[in-house]
């Protein structure tokens, strides 16, 4: 038979302990006990209960703390909290008398109620019946209305009070009648599943119990988890677990739920949770239950989609940094004015329009952020008496924040500078960038504390003169404006480190710049009609300066006049009409790391530009150079080398000495030939040769193997050059007038780059097959074509080297093997000789394995000598070849000597020298006859 429930009470089972609890919607009580409606039913339900001695010992005395406790909590918490009606919302809020602050969700103290007991706190439920607590807003306090007789009362009306007598009584004779009966249960409970053992079913796997002495079976009504209770149906048999587990998730919990719930866990269990992270779930709505985080410093809602933030946030009252960046949100939540502890706040990347001035009462901020919104002003208010007297301020604005240090509206459409803004005097960084702000005010100047002050991207047509009070600031950016002119008093900022006052209409800088001791980087570039600032030498510490695009004619004489430790490595001025190098560049040779030239009309090269070697990038594209001057070897640092869009048609030499050389452009020029040693720029990792009259590469630029981008388009090379096979690189033979048959030669290309990536990792064996099978395809032509002979040279090079290496490898490994064959041969033969006095050095055992392993070593030696006698013959063969066809002919023959001296052919290497001098004394006649 079922107890019936009280009168407002329902069953729910828990999905983490599978267990039934009981709730009441309209006191929000919860209990694991079921309330009876009568109280035979109560001791029925009583007596179902089973649980262990030490579960109803614990049980006990948790029941005892926690009516101590909510009893203590209950009496504070309804001395502060009164439960209030909101007429303009139909809804409760919570106020607290005496820290004024308002919630709309319950307090936490308000929700630790005993069971059973009325809602404490909670004032329309201690009200009699009919009458509900009203908060007047004129006069700010609550008073009771009874809506069916009409009276009203500022005083609260009390309840009868037997109704309380009779729940307190009701209250204790239930918890103490309850302890005596989970204990005594508990221990019918261990005495009875004493006599039984369990056991499974040979048939179906069900579990069944014996009686140990009568040695009946049975199946248990319930289990031997004294916690988990079978369910009675109304007819008394028993009920489904799955059909009465009504609330039981269906879907997995979000991952903001779990976040939620474990923070839960931490603060039911005494740990405060100071940071939750809900960033980046996609989250259109947040769990109120976070508002009741008391402890909660750190929230992070960044990355959702929340339209709105609700007013319940203000419950956040230890809250210190909130970050609602990147989501949908329009306004900020009014409630956030009362948290008083909050200092950083972002919500940028929103569409925020605007937001109540009452935000501007958040005066411990330190970091605000609204960029990248939608606002065209900050909220400004004045002569509003509410906040006057929250505020005492007449002008509620942006300046009560007087603790804020960092301020960030870029990115919005801000119209003007906002109001009253000087009077945050303590901020260090301000960024206005990207707005449309024609100009700033005269108060400006009155951040004495700024440090950091970025303006890009507005629509300034001039700065105040009271700029020049900002003695702290370090950082300028006014670029992307519309400015003509700079401030005079700009020299008064000492303390200026970066000034930037690029893309503007600037023609002439102001001669207090010269002050400015302490500037690192001046960037003025993009100024169209701009005079040169001839201020420079004065900037002691400077290091950077751009003057590009400002269509200035000639630099004037002692424009770099610096002293010899002057720190300027960095100078730009391309885009101008500067028809030479500035004459005293050369005085930047200790520290000049960066020249951009680009751009102008250069016609020669002075060769003082090579004193500053410590270049590391030089930039002359576009002008008008003929011939680069010897001496290009002494910028031994330089690698960027940019010398497009001249008239060179001769490359010096001393250009492959550049070894850091990393980029290196030639393109649209008039170039014949490149210097033969090209390829000893072995750091090279761009190369751009397109659009000259370049008929052949240098067979040293397979020795690039660094070299990512290759483009020699546009030129006059009759065949593919064989090398920059490597798929990692990027080739453009375009527009060269390659022939048809150049076609037949792509697979023999192919097994070149194979081949050549193998003798690149060292398997000189596997390569040195793939050019002899490369070798016997071509030999296998009919008549070798005219585009194959390269292919072949090279293949007969490079097979000639790995044939070297294979030797230098295999006596290297007959070295080893005749030490290794010396100590056994040593060991062998003393046992030898002691043997005719009977006197034993080794064992048998020992001579017999010593003997084997010295005859395997002989015959690994003679099997390596056999090998590089057959390579000897095909290396020399390969190599002479090399020398023929004038391939790598200085490397071929440096090998072949070598070789000849590794395999003692002296009188091989003196005839191979021999033939070298006499045909480079031959040479060398022929070039003077030529001359």
């Amino acid at each position: 038979m079922s107890i019936s429930l009280r009168d407002g009470w329902e069953e729910a089972v828990d999905p983490s302990t599978n267990r039934a609890f009981y709730f009441n919607r309209a006191s929000n009580e919860t209990s694991w006990v079921r309330p009876a409606a009568n109280e035979d039913a109560l001791w029925k339900a009583r007596a179902r209960v089973v649980l262990t001695k030490e579960a109803a010992v614990v049980l006990i005395q948790k029941m005892w703390r926690a009516r101590t406790s909510r009893q203590y909590m209950q009496s504070l918490m309804q001395s502060l909290y009164k439960r209030i009606y909101d007429p303009s919302t139909q809804e409760y809020f919570y106020y607290n008398a005496q820290t004024g602050q308002s919630s709309w969700m319950t307090p936490r103290g308000l929700k630790t109620k005993p069971q059973t007991s009325p809602n404490v706190g909670d004032e329309s439920d201690m009200l009699p019946p009919g009458w509900q607590a009203t908060f007047d807003n004129v006069t700010q306090r609550v008073y009771y209305v009874n809506e069916s007789t009409g009276e009203s009362s500022w005083t609260m009306p009390l309840m009868p009070s037997h109704m309380s007598d009779e729940l307190d009584e009701f209250s204790h004779t239930f918890q103490d009648h309850a302890s005596a009966i989970l204990i005594q249960a508990a221990w019918r409970g261990v005495l009875a599943r004493n006599h039984f053992r369990g056991m499974l079913e040979a048939v179906d796997g069900s579990p069944i119990f014996i009686h140990k002495e009568t040695q009946k079976r049975t199946r248990a009504l319930l289990p031997f988890d004294p916690l988990h209770r079978r369910r009675v149906d109304s007819s008394g048999g028993i009920s489904s677990e799955r059909s009465l587990n009504l609330s039981k998730r269906r879907l997995p919990r979000s991952k903001a739920q779990i976040i939620v719930d474990a923070a839960e866990d931490s603060e039911l269990d005494d740990i405060p949770v100071l940071e939750v992270n809900l960033s980046r779930l996609n989250a259109v709505v947040i769990s109120g239950r976070v508002w009741n985080l008391e402890h909660l410093e750190t929230l992070n809602l960044s990355g959702n989609q929340l339209g709105r933030i609700p007013s319940a946030i203000q419950d956040l009252t230890a809250l210190v940094h909130l970050d609602v960046s990147h989501n949908h949100l329009t306004s900020l939540p009014v409630g956030l004015q009362t948290t008083a502890t909050l200092r950083h706040l972002d919500a940028s990347h929103n569409y925020i329009r605007s937001f109540s001035p009452k935000l501007w009462k958040l005066r411990g901020l330190t970091s605000l952020d609204l960029s990248y919104n939608v606002m065209t002003d900050l909220p400004f208010i004045e002569g509003d008496l509410r906040l006057l007297k929250e505020t005492s301020a007449w002008q509620v604005s942006i300046g009560l924040l007087t603790a804020l240090t960092a301020l960030n509206l870029s990115h919005n459409q801000l119209t003007k500078c906002p109001a009253l803004i000087d009077n945050c005097t303590a901020l260090a960084t301000v960024d206005l960038s990207y707005n449309s702000m024609p100009a700033l005010e005269s108060e400006f100047g009155n951040l004495r504390a700024l440090e950091v002050c970025l303006l890009q991207h507005n629509a300034l047509s001039e700065l105040p003169d009271s700029l020049g009070r900002l003695s702290s600031l370090r950082t300028l950016d006014i670029s992307y404006n519309q400015l003509q002119c700079l401030p005079p008093s700009i020299g008064s900022c000492a303390a200026l480190i970066r000034l930037d006052g690029s893309y503007n209409q600037l023609t002439e800088i102001p001669s207090g710049i010269k002050s400015l001791t302490s500037l690192i980087s001046f960037d003025l570039s993009h100024n169209p009609s701009l005079e040169f600032p001839n201020v420079l030498p004065f900037l002691e510490r400077l290091e950077t300066v751009a003057l590009d695009h400002c269509g200035l004619p000639d630099v004037p004489t002692n424009a770099f006049a610096y002293s010899a430790d002057m720190p300027l490595h960095t100078v730009r001025l391309s885009s101008n009409g500067i028809t030479q190098v500035p004459l005293d560049v050369e005085l930047l040779r200790n520290s000049l790391k960066l020249l951009h030239l680009g751009r102008n009309a250069i016609s020669s090269i002075p060769t003082r530009l090579y004193e500053c070697t410590q270049l590391v990038e030089l930039h002359l594209s576009h002008n008008l150079v003929v011939t680069l001057p010897p001496g290009l070897a002494n910028l031994n640092r330089l690698e960027v080398l940019d010398v497009s869009y001249n008239q060179l048609t001769v490359v010096p030499d001393d250009l492959v000495r550049l070894y850091h050389l990393r980029i290196l452009n030639l393109a649209y020029n008039k170039l014949h030939q490149l210097p033969g040693r090209l390829g000893f720029l072995q750091r090279l990792e761009h190369l751009d040769l397109s659009h000259n009259a370049l008929r052949w590469l240098p067979t040293t630029c397979h020795h690039l193997v660094r070299v990512k981008f290759v483009s020699a388009a546009f030129n006059q090379l009759e065949r593919r050059p064989p090398f920059f096979y490597d798929g990692s690189v990027y080739v453009d033979w375009s527009n060269n007038p390659f022939k048809a048959s150049e076609v037949t030669s792509r697979p023999l290309l192919d097994l070149v780059a194979k081949a050549k990536h193998d003798l690149a990792q060292r398997n000189y064996t596997t390569a040195a097959a793939l050019f002899s099978n490369l070798l016997e395809q071509i030999a296998s032509f009919p008549g070798v074509p005219k585009e194959v002979e390269p292919i072949r040279a090279q293949a007969t090079f490079y097979r000639g080297i790995c044939r070297y290496q294979q030797i230098c490898q295999a006596l290297a490994a007959i070295e080893s093997l005749s030490d290794e064959s010396s100590l056994l041969e040593k060991t062998i033969h003393e046992q030898r000789l002691v043997e005719p006095w009977g006197v034993k050095i080794l064992s048998n055992d020992q001579v017999f394995v010593a003997q084997t392993r010295l005859n395997e070593l002989v015959q690994q030696k003679i099997t390596w000598r056999t090998a590089v006698t057959e390579w000897q013959v095909e290396a020399t063969d390969d190599l002479n070849q090399s020398i023929r066809f004038k391939v790598e002919a200085t490397t071929a023959a440096f090998t072949l000597g070598s070789l000849f001296v590794k395999t003692f052919q002296v009188l091989l290497l003196i005839t191979l020298f021999s033939c070298d001098l006499i045909m480079g004394k031959v040479a060398a006649r022929g070039h003077r006859n030529a001359h």
